[in-house]
Order: C-alpha cells, then structure tokens, then sequence
C-alpha cells in the first residue's frame, strides 16, 4: 500500500523537514482502503454538482485521523483530465489522503493532506534546473513518492447556502503544510508564483472526489472482515533490511446490509466481539437521522483488534 511506501521511505523527511511529524500521524490512523468499485463510483460523483450541494451536509470523517488510499487507475473521470505541467508532474499510480480533525468531536471540520507515489520515475530535476527553485538545496533527492505543499480545510456541517460564493469553494480553506520548508513557504504565499498554481493542479479535482468519497462511505455499513497477514512478507522483507508491513483486518463496506459479527457465539451483542474502535457513522432512527462519534467497543477480555478497511460498493 502507499501508506507503507511512505512509512519506509527515508527520502521524504529530508526533502521536507519536520515530515517526521507527519509520519507519527500516519502510523496513529485510521486506514481505509478502495475498492475498485467504490473507487469508480466516488469518481463518477465528482462532476455532479448538485448531488454534491445535497450530500455535504453528511461528509464527516469516521475517525479523527483517517488515511484513505485508491488506485489512479480505478479513476476514468481524472485519466482523461490533461496533465497541466507535462515537464514536472508525472502520471501517479496510488492516490492517499491523510484527514485530521483538529477537534475529536467535530468531525465536519477537518484538515486533508495528498499524498502520492508515481507510475513512472519522478521529474525533480526539472524542478531544481528551474529559475524558482535553483537555490532550494535538494539535488539527488529521488523518490516516488510525493506529498502536496498545500493543505485544504474543510468544514461541512451547514452544508451549502443559497449564496453562491458559498458553495463548494466555501467549504475549503487552503493554508501552507507545517512540513513546507522555509523557501517554499514563501512561494506559496505568492498565488501567482509556479508552485503554488503547480500545487493547485495537484489538488485539481480532489476536494469534489473527497466530499464525494464520503458522502458514498457515511452511507455504508460493516458486513464482514478478512485478516490480511503480512508476517510471510516480513520474515523476506526483514532479510533485506525493510521494515515490517503491518498486518492488519479488512473491514468490507457494502450498501443496504445489516452490520454482521465474527467470532464466537453469544447473544449477538458488541460485548460478543473483541475490543475494537467503530468509526464514526449515522445512524437512521424514526424520529430522523443521527451522527454517532468514534468509540470503543466490545469485551476488552477477549483481546484488542485494530482494524484498516477496505470500501466496496
């Protein structure tokens, strides 16, 4: 997965300083993983509008920090968007977005980084030859990986209003990633200069797929997990010096099912599972809809599983 690429990549903290901090944030979250379908579905969205205006209002984050990844490929509505900056930008192969919600309990207001590995070998070198960045101390640093200058802000608990000026560009608010060196900060602060309209295209697209993504993931429920063991791959990664994968449990999302427990038997109930975090969801009641927070659950006695996921439509 890229979350692991980016966990064991040893370039990126040096190419930005203090991205350490973001790497500590990566390994505390939530991670969910999309499914091919899920993934065309969400990118089928992205264009429409005014069944974005109607979903906002519902796009909340199941966790307080969230990692969702998906495949370029599984995007047809972004493969046939032209690449505006051919000479530096490169065709990406895995998608992620790290959500971080300042406040635990409010869930519409958070803060989404972009990351991603590209298909093919990166263009840096382009970038250090140009005028704006020859100063900028980073020749030989060669990584697939990437992570956008730019970090978008979101904030959708009121949803749109008949103002125009407040719709979907109302809900997002663009500030300089705390991991930016000094010289790029700088040159962000300038909207006309390269880099800022570079990271914009970056971004182009990908505040409609977010909102998109989940407004179709708040509308699915948990039917079965699968146990994705990475030891077989550790013992050969340990052997030449990688560090470890993490194994984890896949969580399947799928629309209109009733939530379903693995595990011995019992009376049906949370305390027959094992201890475990449920993300954020709503929840359809006869006197309306309700937004339950992240919790713990289950019987702590059994044992403790953390959980990534897998979303399928």
């Amino acid at each position: 997965m890229l979350v692991d690429e980016i966990l064991a990549d040893t370039k990126m903290p040096v190419m930005y300083p203090g991205f350490d901090m973001i790497h500590d944030i990566l390994r505390r979250a939530s991670k969910y993983v999309l499914a091919p379908d899920f993934t065309t579905a969400a990118d089928g969205l992205t264009n429409n509008i005014k069944e974005l205006e109607r979903i906002a209002p519902f796009c909340r984050l199941p966790a307080p920090i969230c990692w969702f990844e998906l495949a370029q490929a599984d995007r047809p509505e972004f493969l046939k968007a032209p690449t505006h900056y051919a000479e530096l930008q490169g065709a990406p192969k895995r998608v992620g977005f790290l959500c971080i919600a300042p406040d635990p309990q409010k869930l519409w207001h958070w803060m989404t980084m972009l990351m991603w590995m590209l298909a093919g070998e990166p263009r840096w070198q382009a970038l250090y030859d140009s005028d704006q960045l020859h100063s900028y101390p980073m020749p030989g640093m060669r990584t697939k990986n990437n992570v956008s200058q730019m970090v978008i802000l979101y904030d959708t608990k009121d949803g749109f209003t008949s103002d125009p000026l407040s719709r979907l560009a109302g809900l997002v608010e663009i500030r300089i990633a705390p991991f930016a060196p000094p010289l790029m900060k700088d040159m962000l602060k300038k909207t006309d200069s390269p880099l800022f309209k570079l990271c914009q295209s970056d971004w182009a697209g990908e505040v409609r797929y977010l909102l998109s993504l989940l407004g179709l993931f708040n509308a699915r429920n948990v039917v079965e997990a699968e146990l994705v063991d990475k030891s077989k791959h550790n013992k050969a990664r340990a052997k030449h010096g990688n560090p470890p994968l993490c194994t984890h449990t896949l969580l399947k999302i799928r629309a209109m099912h009733r939530r379903s427990f693995l595990g011995v038997r019992g009376e049906g109930s949370h305390g027959d599972v094992r201890r475990n975090f449920c993300s954020g969801h709503w929840k359809n009641r006869r006197t309306g809809l309700f937004w339950w927070n992240p919790h713990w659950r289950g019987n702590p006695q059994r044992g403790t599983i953390t959980h990534d996921y897998l979303v399928e439509t």
